[in-house]
């Protein structure tokens, strides 16, 4: 087979693999639920060095049209002005503990709790039916994913992770419809207590996602919420941004090495990223720029239909989405890279 016709078969199966998705996410995306059930809720919200966000934070919360049984701060010894924030805030219960990392924050948050989980980060804030919307899909589910968005919409990092989420948001309605919801995130998830009598959040670097395969493991069920959306504050700034990718890319692998997530997923990841970046770079090699075109405009208009979904107002991102896909298939791809590496060397060491 020439190169010129490993570029078309290429193309050909990286818009068939998009399209059988994107069906799956129009078909999820025009489903509704007329779900009502309003359960006891305790919101645990941990925080550290958050001063400039958790008033924010609470007071989404507080603002919420749902009756909580106690929304519940935890302090995980931080050294800025965050406890003289919350120490002004009214309405919630502070416990404030030594430094100890956000799993055991969100551990003692929740034994100190009475009611199911809603699980929210300092940096995030919630609109106003984000929980009842979120805790409703506790009468079918053990736990519930929420829609998280970015709430820094600025320059080409903000743009780019923006857009990143609206997809996997779409993701996720796939994912859904499959029963493989793979991560209840943080920042936004809805949890019946009955789960952390079994399970409780681990020391991993993506912990949610370390809770969420435990979650599986153990049988509970996991749902995702479109309607339940929460915009947090993403790395502004270059280092930031590495750092995170890099510690998302070796809590991943350690998932994966230690036999806590399974392999089919990281490997889809790396093939899909690998497909895009290779089909570029032959189309620009041998000069095959229709079917880049046919590339660049297929995923431009998919993603434009797939924000109009999701009623996110990216539609400028949407049309260099493109660029912004090769560039976190890139990081993708260079992060789990240098994580390997780094997990390598201190197993050697």
């Amino acid at each position: 087979m020439s190169v010129p016709d490993l570029t078309v078969v290429l193309l050909v199966l990286i818009v068939a693999y998009d399209c059988y998705y994107f069906v799956i996410f129009l078909y999820q995306s025009s489903k509704k639920t007329l779900l009502e059930y309003t359960p006891s809720c305790s919101v645990i919200i941990p925080v550290y060095n958050d001063e400039s966000t958790i008033g924010q934070c609470v007071q989404s919360v507080l603002d919420s049209d749902y009756l909580f049984e106690e929304v519940i701060v935890v302090n995980d010894g931080s050294t800025d002005g965050t406890r003289e924030v919350l120490q002004n805030l009214q309405g919630i219960t502070v416990y404030n503990i030594p430094h100890s990392g956000k799993a055991t924050a969100l551990n003692y948050g929740i034994a100190h709790s009475r009611g199911d989980i809603v699980t929210l980060d300092a940096d995030t804030y919630v609109g106003r039916d984000t929980v009842k919307m979120l805790v409703r899909n506790l009468r079918e589910y053990d736990a519930v994913a929420g829609n998280l968005q970015v709430s820094n919409v600025k320059k080409f990092l903000g743009r780019c992770q923006a857009i990143e989420h609206v997809r996997v948001a779409m993701f996720r309605r796939v994912a859904q419809y499959f029963n493989e919801i793979d991560i209840v995130p943080g920042p936004i998830g809805a949890f019946r207590r009955a789960v952390f009598s079994r399970i409780v959040y681990g020391t991993s670097m993506v912990e949610d996602m370390e809770l969420t395969y435990n979650l599986r493991h153990e049988g509970f069920t996991v749902g995702y919420e479109q309607k339940a959306k929460a915009y947090t504050r993403m790395p502004d700034r270059w280092i930031p941004f590495l750092n995170q990718r890099l510690r998302w890319a070796k809590g991943n692998l350690h998932l994966l090495l230690e036999g806590n997530a399974p392999a089919r997923k990281f490997l889809a990841g790396y093939g899909l990223a690998l497909a895009d970046i290779l089909l570029v770079l032959l189309c620009f090699l041998y000069g095959q720029y229709p079917a880049l075109l046919l590339f660049l405009w297929f995923e431009s208009v998919t993603m434009v239909m797939g924000t109009y979904k999701e009623g996110a107002n990216l539609y400028a991102e949407s049309l260099a989405f493109p660029i912004f896909m090769l560039f976190l298939d890139s990081m993708f791809l260079i992060s789990h890279g240098a994580g390997l590496i780094s997990i390598l060397r201190s197993h050697h060491s």
